[in-house]
């Protein structure tokens, strides 16, 4: 089966998130319930700074003007551990439904910020070990329950 995770990170977050549904999975197996979740499906915001050729990550551009992509970046930095267990993985852009309400003078040499979503398949036994991890590098208290 296939666990979905859908939250908003102003609610919870998915470290907080994670171990309920690692408990409620546990105790469904200690009933002999007859589901079993073997894959997270997981969304994060993501975007990448669109960068012209020849542009450094600085935002000086000398080049032919076509875009080269910048590293992918994430929302909530806790996502990038599930995104490099992914089995698979891919992003879509947003950049058309994004708030169009944002007003100010944008200076036309600034790199643009292109919002993206990407979907994450995560095998449900590396869960433990991205927990773990979390609780070691960004000091999550009770992350690898």
């Amino acid at each position: 089966m296939l666990l979905f995770v859908l939250y908003s990170k102003n609610l919870s977050t998915i470290t907080d998130i994670l171990p309920y549904f690692r408990k409620e999975i546990d105790r469904a197996k200690k009933k002999n319930m007859k589901y079993d979740f073997e894959w997270l499906l997981m969304v994060s915001k993501t975007y990448r700074l669109q960068l012209a050729a020849g542009a450094n990550a600085g935002g000086s551009s000398k080049g032919s003007g076509t875009i080269k992509e910048s590293p992918l970046l994430f929302t909530n930095e806790e996502e990038e551990f599930f995104h490099e267990q992914a089995e698979l993985s891919f992003e879509y852009s947003v950049k058309a439904e994004r708030d169009t309400m944002v007003g100010g003078e944008w200076d036309d040499e600034e790199n643009e910020m292109e919002p993206l979503r990407t979907v994450m398949l995560i095998p449900a036994q590396k869960i433990p070990a991205i927990m773990e991890k979390l609780q070691q590098n960004l000091s999550l208290p009770g992350a690898a329950s």
